[in-house]
């Protein structure tokens, strides 16, 4: 969060509106384009913590090794496909970008967020394994030594006064160096146990990897389409600079996200709880948590409604102060997705995950329809609106489903 906030009007400042609309925007895809991996380190994540739970090494060994081979073989895959599209695509009309310089720097931008997209795949296995661990402070220790090798690399290329396509490979190189050590750290020292080879390469096993993994990409995929893919929109309807505002105040909203983050490791926590039958305590932490997730949204929002404007004055100057249509959009959407995240922490384990993406693909399925078909007739401030309807409508569902979902296994 504080990488993010120093960063953000370090980029601003150095490369002006245009080139730094384009460059929040490529990297914001990286971000949110987590189903790339097909599912593949979700599905590794749960069977950790089954394999955990019945104190199955070899059946944790397995998971490792037949991941991290898949995802090897789809990151080959995702480099070999975008050589092939990359000289037809027209990239300076993809981004709507009206400068011929910033267009033809559009493509290799995008070719280095792909390549650092394809190279993570197999890197973030390792987080992957601490989070099933319930190991999240050495993961998120990791993930924080990434946006600071992020940080240094803005700080270098606007000292040196470097232009788009640096700012980019620091941005999104940072962590990739870091997940990197990450693996050598978990596999070789921490967990060497786990390194994996092809004697645990397992057929059976990848089938399941792959058949969860689906399913898990399915769900990522339906949440990228209804909530990553505003910027692209905007930059596609109204053109790259009408992206910096709501882009600024997505950025703002990350840090008030809180309920996603303190949620997170529940995850794990509510799998392995269900996978051994503890079901009291599911449902107990399942009610304390949906009560703080709502005190957080609640929280989250009035900052977004009240404060928004304030903070962007005083962060990025007037030129990019929100309206009071964008602001209190987000300040509604900051309520909605803080309160679901202990519903996606319930139902993530691989039993719910069916009923989850059912719920998202509904939301998500809305909230494209009208950014598509209503949005442009709107103007770029009533995207988020469109957000806000989409997952509003299966807000109370969910919440009904989630806690029947604890009910039936009494």
């Amino acid at each position: 969060m504080a990488t993010t906030f120093i960063s953000v009007p370090i980029a601003h400042e150095a490369l002006g509106l245009e080139q730094f609309s384009l460059w929040i925007t490529i990297t914001s895809i990286l971000v949110a384009m987590q189903f790339a991996d097909l599912g593949i380190g979700n599905a590794l994540l749960n069977m950790v913590v089954v394999a955990h739970a019945q104190d199955d090494r070899v059946g944790a060994r397995k998971a490792v090794a037949s991941s991290i081979g898949i995802l090897v073989i789809l990151c080959v895959t995702i480099l070999a496909f975008f050589g092939v599209l990359y000289p037809i695509l027209d990239w300076k009309g993809i981004y709507n970008i009206s400068t011929t310089g910033v267009g033809a720097e559009a493509g290799l931008a995008t070719a280095i967020m792909v390549t650092c997209l394809a190279l993570n795949l197999p890197l973030l296995t390792a987080q992957r394994v601490q989070m099933g661990y319930q190991d999240g402070l050495k993961a998120n220790m990791w993930i924080s030594l990434g946006a600071l090798f992020s940080l240094a690399g803005v700080l270098a290329c606007s000292r040196m006064e470097f232009g788009l396509l640096a700012f980019v490979l620091a941005t999104l190189g940072g962590p990739m160096v870091a997940a990197a050590t990450c693996w050598i750290y978990e596999f070789s020292f921490s967990r060497p146990w786990l390194f994996p080879t092809f004697r645990y390469f397992d057929v059976a096993t990848s089938r399941r990897v792959i058949k969860f993994g689906g399913l898990w990409a399915l769900f990522q995929l339906m949440a990228f389409v209804g909530t990553a893919l505003d910027n692209v929109i905007i930059s596609y309807n109204f053109g790259a600079e009408a992206v910096a505002k709501y882009a600024v105040m997505s950025k703002l909203l990350t840090g008030l996200l809180v309920a996603q983050m303190l949620s997170a490791p529940l995850w794990p926590a509510f799998a392995e709880a269900i996978e051994r039958g503890d079901l009291v305590w599911a449902r107990r932490t399942f009610k304390r948590s949906m009560i703080i997730c709502a005190g957080l949204g609640l929280t989250g929002g009035a900052v977004m409604a009240f404060l928004s404007p304030w903070i962007v004055r005083k962060w990025m100057g007037e030129e990019l102060i929100p309206g009071l249509v964008l602001t209190a959009g987000f300040a509604i959407w900051c309520v909605i997705a803080n309160f679901f995240a202990a519903i996606s922490a319930l139902m993530s384990s691989e039993k719910h995950l069916l009923t989850l993406t059912k719920l998202t693909a509904t939301g998500a399925f809305i909230s494209f329809g009208l950014k598509i078909l209503v949005i442009p007739s709107l103007g770029p401030d009533f995207v988020i609106w469109a957000t806000i309807l989409g997952y509003g409508m299966i807000l109370l569902p969910g919440i009904w489903i989630a806690q029947r979902q604890l009910l039936s296994r009494q």
